[in-house]
């Protein structure tokens, strides 16, 4: 899963990223997950994404990323296990030049 925000910079300077990002999500099984798909390790990616060249590729630079494991998800409706997660990225100071963009990328283990 990957999803984009373009920044709109009209100064034509880049836009400074500093800090420890984090995300929330929310993770959930079926109702007939076995008690090992309870348990997993999400790893959240945030990339500096460059305007698509003339082949229409997209080339992204990984600008930080964070894991986070997660044990034995809690019962839910119906038998679903579902709970919400706080995934922090590591520290970053980044410029994000004019043109690109901020991707971020969700994987699941």
């Amino acid at each position: 899963m990957c999803a984009y925000c373009t920044a709109h910079r009209r100064s034509g300077r880049p836009t400074r990223l500093c800090g420890t990002p984090t995300v929330d999500v929310s993770v959930a099984t079926a109702a007939q997950a076995s008690r090992s798909a309870s348990n997993l390790t999400l790893i959240a990616y945030l990339f500096d994404v460059a305007p698509h060249g003339a082949t229409g590729e997209v080339v992204g630079t990984l600008i930080s990323h964070g894991p986070q494991s997660v044990w034995g998800l809690a019962e839910g409706a119906e038998g679903a296990k579902e709970q919400s997660v706080r995934i922090r990225l590591r520290s970053l100071c980044w410029d994000v030049r004019p043109k690109h963009s901020v991707g971020f990328g969700l994987d699941m283990y």
